[in-house]
């Protein structure tokens, strides 16, 4: 006897049908099927602080975590243990995983009281890349603009632009594999949640280079023994470093980064401790950017960057690249909506950022000169003038500051304001007593300052004064010159002054404060 079936009946068979045909996915994770190939992938999750091995596939050799004993190491020893929560770091990227293997292995950690973002890369053991030396470099890419990698210069310059630093390591790759750090210094964009990641990306690089020799400030090593390179507008380019005497940039993180680097045939270390020093104490010299921890006792320096001659001859291969990455931009529009990973950090990097290039107007009167004369036949021609330079400074009194930072109780606090401006090594300052430092006004309670003197960096001569109150101030100096009529202002270099700002960052509940020293250009009115 047939029996009908009814359409309840029917309803019911379909929801069962319905329901034992769907299920989740191994992870747990709802899929969506609308557009499954826009899926953003969370970083995975990682407890780098409470961990021996990084999560890896059942079956995958294990490896060590970067700072775990018994690690290769090709970063600077200081960088080892300087990865905690409480000082500030936290999880950007991670594509390490107990449930997949990844073609790059790599994680990335943020700090934001002093704006570095770090990557550890794994090098496995075997990897087939000739290598002398290991180049790395970080770049923006899309069509939208922004200053994020602006500090990765030793010289802000809010007028110039750059997308992307490419940096020669002392490093090379080792045959048993081994972790190599890449770190960069972020300036606050504050326009970053505006820019969708479609139109505004990081791209992360690291290759291969070979260079045959090596001169740094006009001294011939032989080796790499520092790391080297420049910031432009032109993308990541190893090769423009080569057989090409330019202005670049010594770069070091932590004083071991430094063993072995040389300018003017002598060790740059303890120049670089004493600035160190220095600026814990609010009083900085021989240094323009540096991000500096720890005590004035004990300084632990977390990222430098001074201006360097450079000249590197090698070769280079487009074959020896072992990584070209392109990640979400922390804090972008939508950026946890986008394909593949997506941030585990999503907030706006940097720590702060320079509205506009600081305004320095000077006039110069000479009152008084007198020409010396030597021996004859051959007359020495001396000429000393006595000048007196007035210089009217306009800079921002407020940085743009991440609001991250306060909004969690941070402080940030400029404590003070160097006017560097270099000049020819001949140009004397023979009288520094007859200084005269103050605003200008005839009072005698006008704001004063001390002078600085003169500061050798890594070789070139900068006249130094601390304009920290000051907005007006009146330098009187003697110089000397080599012949009648030399105009000493015309071998000061003013279209190249800096200010630099030395500026401390006091993390909520009085944690361990960074000092951060940033110089910006000054433009000449």
């Amino acid at each position: 006897m047939k029996q009908k079936i009814t359409f309840s009946t029917l309803l019911i068979i379909l929801s069962i049908i319905i329901l034992t045909g769907c299920k989740k996915n191994d992870g747990g994770l709802t899929i969506k099927t609308k557009n499954p190939i826009q899926a953003a992938i969370p970083a995975f999750p990682l407890d780098w602080e409470n961990t021996d091995y990084m999560p890896t596939p059942s079956g995958e050799s294990p490896i060590l975590v970067p700072w775990a004993s018994g690690s290769n190491q090709l970063f600077a020893p200081e960088l080892a243990f300087d990865y905690k929560k409480a000082d500030g770091w936290s999880l950007v990227y991670n594509t390490f995983s107990s449930n997949q293997s990844s073609l790059t292995s790599f994680f990335s950690l943020y700090n934001k009281y002093n704006g570095v973002l770090r990557f550890y890369i794994y090098l496995p053991a075997g990897t087939p890349v000739p290598s002398t030396y290991l180049t790395d470099g970080l770049a923006i890419a899309g069509n939208s603009v922004s200053s994020i990698v602006n500090f990765n210069n030793p010289i802000a310059n809010v007028d110039t632009v750059i997308n992307s630093v490419t940096r020669v390591n002392k490093y090379g790759l080792q045959s048993s594999g081994a972790w190599f750090i890449s770190q960069f210094e972020t300036a606050y964009d504050s326009n970053i949640p505006n820019i969708s990641y479609q139109n505004l990306n990081f791209v992360w690089n690291l290759a291969s280079t070979s260079v045959s020799n090596v001169t740094l400030n006009g001294e011939s090593n032989g080796t790499l023994t520092g790391t080297v390179g420049t910031g432009s507008s032109g993308g990541f380019n190893p090769s423009g470093l080569l057989n090409n005497a330019a202005k670049g940039t010594l770069y070091a993180a932590g004083l071991s980064s430094l063993n072995g680097v040389k300018a003017n045939k002598s060790n740059i270390v303890e120049a670089v401790i004493g600035g160190l020093k220095g600026g814990l104490t609010g009083a900085v010299t021989g240094l323009i950017s540096a991000i500096i921890g720890g005590t004035s006792s004990s300084p632990q320096m977390v990222d430098l960057k001074l201006q360097s001659n450079l000249n590197l001859s090698g070769s280079f291969s487009s074959s020896s690249g072992i990584t070209s990455t392109t990640l979400i931009i922390p804090g972008s529009q939508n950026s946890q909506n986008g394909p593949g990973y997506v941030p585990a950090y999503n907030k706006v990097l940097g720590v702060f950022n320079f509205g506009s290039n600081p305004k320095l107007t000077f006039n110069v009167a000479r009152t008084s000169m007198a020409f010396l004369y030597g021996p004859l036949p051959f007359p020495q021609h001396l000429d000393r003038q006595t000048y007196t330079h007035t210089f009217t400074k306009s800079v921002p009194t407020v940085l743009n500051i991440n609001p991250e930072l306060t909004n969690n109780g941070a402080t940030v606090q400029i404590i003070r304001q160097d006017l560097l401006i270099p000049h020819s090594s001949y140009l004397k300052y023979t009288n520094p007593q007859q200084t005269i430092l103050n605003d200008g006004s005839a009072s005698s309670n006008a704001p004063t300052s001390t002078y600085s003197g003169e500061e050798n960096i890594l070789g070139t001569e900068y006249f130094a004064v601390d304009v920290t109150n000051l907005n007006t101030l009146q330098v009187k100096f003697s110089a000397v010159g080599l012949t009648p009529g030399y105009i000493a202002p015309n071998k000061l270099q003013y279209n190249n002054a800096i200010i630099r700002y030395t500026i401390k960052v006091t993390p909520p509940n009085n944690g361990s404060p960074y000092t951060i020293i940033r110089s910006v250009k000054t433009k000449l009115n």
